[in-house]
């Protein structure tokens, strides 16, 4: 159960780091609009703008968040499920 856990926490980490690449300020990627950083996957969670120079405009959508939670909560499930029968499966034909 523990290693599911860490499982889902790594998928959803990498999945954010992976959303939050297009949005930085890179020399291949110049925004027009100015520096907006956007997180989530397929649900953004979390938006962040500038409105003035230091102070940025940030926004979070907690339905999203938990949204993108259960999905990766499931595909870590469906795996371990699909991981257990293949098992299951290939030991029943042992001899």
């Amino acid at each position: 159960m523990i290693k599911y856990i860490f499982r889902c926490i790594g998928l959803f980490s990498t999945i954010s780091l992976l959303s939050l690449l297009p949005s930085l300020n890179t020399p291949w990627h110049r925004l027009d609009e100015g520096r907006v950083l956007k997180i989530g996957f397929p649900f953004e969670f979390y938006h962040e703008m500038m409105v003035e120079c230091p102070i940025p405009n940030t926004g979070w959508n907690l339905d999203s968040l938990m949204i993108d939670l259960l999905i990766v909560l499931a595909i870590v499930g469906l795996v371990g499920l699909g991981r257990k029968m293949i098992d299951k499966k290939q030991n029943s034909f042992k001899p």
